[in-house]
């Protein structure tokens, strides 16, 4: 969820790869706006629901 909030501030939404075939494909300020808090939410209730270290990758 954290790489998608920094993807969709950053202007990397949607995935250039995408874009390639869907040149018109632009999110406006609006459906970043939404699509961050959205994540963030998520991203909350996670952290809420689940210890901490349940969150991380162990390699």
């Amino acid at each position: 969820m954290e790489e998608v909030i920094e993807q969709v501030k950053e202007g990397e939404m949607p995935l250039e790869t995408y874009r390639l075939i869907h040149n018109q494909a632009k999110l406006t300020q609006e459906e970043q706006a939404v699509l961050s808090s959205w994540a963030q939410s998520v991203l909350d209730s996670m952290k809420a629901t689940y210890p901490i270290d349940s969150l991380i990758k162990k390699n």
